[in-house]
């Protein structure tokens, strides 16, 4: 038995070879390939696609631009300090309302009890303590102020002021005051960030604490607290500045009000002496 002739199997090797190139150059059937050659799309399916690619795009482009747009103009923080500014504008005209209207009740308060002498004496009194009356007297000032540093230790903290406030009135102020905020049984000192709120007002030092009361008192009962190594721990050791001044008027605003939400007159106790 013979085999293919040598020039037989050159001419298969190389037909194979031709074919196997092409299914693996052209996957694609040579029918289909022809057909989806000479099949022509409808010219609005090419002006559509054109309009979606340009789409595709132009988006993009048009967003990094808004982007950078906002990055070279008004910045978030630009805008929220705006926004803080025209709060705080609001505010300071909501608290002048408030404190004309209390002015009117304090004055509707007295033309009533005018003919009570005792107890509008003790409604004043009350008032005084509550910080909801308006005050004037001698006292002193301490000023806080912080270091040219200005680093996180080297800066007033809520603290400090709390240690001070508390020590003036166990040094027997009558009022007492931070940056014009009187004081009241529920006011708080606190941070909130960088800034120290007092009666949900931020405040910026330096910081003015007015106290009255017997300046010379003040002083001697306020060197005997513990707020005066205090003091001296912030000026020696942070470089803070403290200044403490006598003053023969002082004038405290009252403090903003607070609406009573959850006390109650125990019953049998409305004509206890609360004096």
């Amino acid at each position: 038995m013979t085999g293919p002739a040598p020039q037989d199997r050159v001419a298969d090797s190389s037909v194979s070879a031709g074919v196997l190139r092409l299914l693996l150059e052209n996957p694609i059937d040579l029918g289909y390939t022809s057909e989806a050659r000479d099949r022509q799309r409808p010219p609005w399916q090419r002006v559509l696609a054109a309009v979606v690619i340009a789409a595709i795009v132009a988006v993009p482009l048009w967003a990094a631009k808004d982007l950078r747009s906002a990055r070279v103009g008004v910045s978030a923080s630009s805008a929220l300090r705006d926004q803080v500014v025209e709060g705080l504008a609001s505010q300071d005209v909501i608290e002048t309302t408030i404190a004309e209207l209390n002015a009117e009740i304090l004055q509707a308060q007295s033309a009533l009890l005018e003919d009570d002498g005792a107890t509008n004496e003790l409604a004043t009194q009350l008032g005084i303590a509550a910080g909801t009356v308006p005050v004037t007297g001698p006292g002193i000032v301490v000023t806080l102020d912080d270091s040219s540093a200005a680093s996180s230790a080297e800066r007033i903290q809520d603290f400090d002021l709390q240690v001070l406030v508390n020590a003036l009135w166990a040094a027997g102020a009558e009022a007492v005051a931070v940056d014009g905020q009187r004081l009241s049984p529920t006011t708080a000192v606190r941070n909130a960030g960088e800034a120290v709120l007092v009666n949900l007002t931020p405040l910026s030092p330096p910081y003015v604490v007015e106290a009255i009361g017997d300046p010379t008192d003040l002083q001697v009962r306020l060197a005997r607290t513990r707020a005066s190594g205090h003091l001296a721990v912030l000026r020696d050791t942070y470089g803070i500045s403290v200044r403490i001044e006598t003053a023969d008027s002082l004038e405290l605003g009252a403090a903003p009000s607070r609406g009573v939400e959850f006390a109650e007159i125990l019953e049998g106790e409305d004509d206890a002496d609360i004096s």
